[in-house]
């Protein structure tokens, strides 16, 4: 979203720049042309005077040479006017190349091609990446940012259980709803295992190997359930503001989020101070089962959380890639060294 806010900001000023480059071009060639004008009406004058007082062949050479003076002059004008507009828009394609280019813009102005995990990492283990944080500091916002840019399926935690209660099959249609909200109040070993349904059920339909799950877990309680399904650690990407800025982009927030609860102070100081009571519980639960707890101060530009979460997440995701690829590679080596192996048993045998 702030890539293509950016990149439709700057598209008027990049016609701007083309537009007076352009005119920069045309007015050099018409100093250029005006000179040659000038010239060429001088160099008339004295052929003129020259025809009344001589009538011999040299004339013949005068001409010649004034010709060949017309023809570099107009060639030198159309040169310099090429290479006025070609060293122009050099330096506009080097700024649209650069990721700090026309102004500063961000990274995500020219995002990198997301690798391709279902064909890479097939047979791997799936990257899940946890994103964590008290609502309002903006976990969602990064999240479909992230999910873009790295090609990774985001999701949410909340959203999930949300859809299964209006799925009247599910068994958290029959849940009841936590007090003043619509969220239905999941149990913790219950919750774990619907969000890991969702993703084996992702890995297996569509080869989604790469998950960024948005709000899980959401107490420490969960952390142990969750590992009896996951059985390994994923690294953690939480977000921290004060309680006051969270407070006020949730109040920013309500008219949209579609959520009754979210227009509710009372509800919203209540669920600040709970998770508030539950984080230091959360991430210590977390660090002792040993999950890389990445902790991101999300009270600053948008840019800057942004670009910090960018450079955190390239290096996870890297990471995978080289790990599926290091496999495969191991992969191949041990099935032709056992191909080997069974060559020479064979051959022994026969001989």
């Amino acid at each position: 979203m702030l890539a293509t806010c950016v990149l439709a900001c700057t598209r008027p000023f990049m016609m701007l720049l083309v537009i007076l480059m352009v005119i920069f071009g045309l007015s050099r060639f018409c100093s250029v042309l005006l000179f040659i004008v000038s010239v060429d009406e001088a160099a008339r004058q004295q052929r003129s005077s020259i025809e009344t007082t001589i009538h011999t062949t040299n004339m013949n050479n005068i001409l010649s040479i004034g010709q060949r003076f017309n023809s570099v002059s107009h060639n030198a004008s159309a040169v310099w006017l090429s290479f006025s507009l070609g060293i122009g828009f050099h330096h506009l394609w080097c700024a649209l190349q650069k990721p700090g280019g026309l102004g500063k813009t961000s990274q995500a102005l020219l995002p990198p091609k997301a690798p391709d995990y279902r064909g890479l990492c097939k047979d791997q283990k799936p990257l899940i990446i946890l994103i964590l944080g008290a609502p309002g500091v903006g976990k969602g916002t990064q999240s479909k940012y992230l999910a873009s840019t790295f090609g990774l399926t985001h999701l949410s935690y909340g959203d999930l259980m949300r859809k299964l209660r209006d799925d009247k099959a599910s068994v958290v249609s029959t849940l009841p709803l936590k007090e003043g909200t619509k969220s239905p109040a999941v149990p913790d070993d219950l919750g774990a295992l619907l969000l890991w349904r969702e993703i084996e059920l992702g890995m297996r339909n569509d080869r989604k190997m790469a998950w960024l799950v948005d709000g899980f877990p959401r107490n420490h309680r969960q952390v142990t359930k969750w590992m009896e399904q996951a059985s390994s650690v994923q690294p953690v990407l939480y977000l921290f503001a004060p309680m006051s800025v969270s407070a006020s982009r949730i109040d920013g927030r309500a008219n949209s989020s579609g959520r009754t609860e979210d227009a509710n102070r009372g509800i919203i100081v209540d669920r600040l101070h709970r998770y508030h009571k539950e984080r230091e519980p959360l991430l210590a639960k977390l660090e002792d089962q040993g999950f890389q707890v990445k902790r991101i101060d999300s009270n600053r530009e948008l840019a800057e959380v942004q670009q910090e979460l960018h450079t955190l997440v390239k290096g996870i995701t890297d990471e995978y890639v080289r790990t599926c690829l290091f496999k495969d590679v191991n992969q191949r080596i041990e099935n032709i060294a056992l191909q080997n192996s069974q060559h020479g048993v064979s051959s022994s045998r026969s001989n």
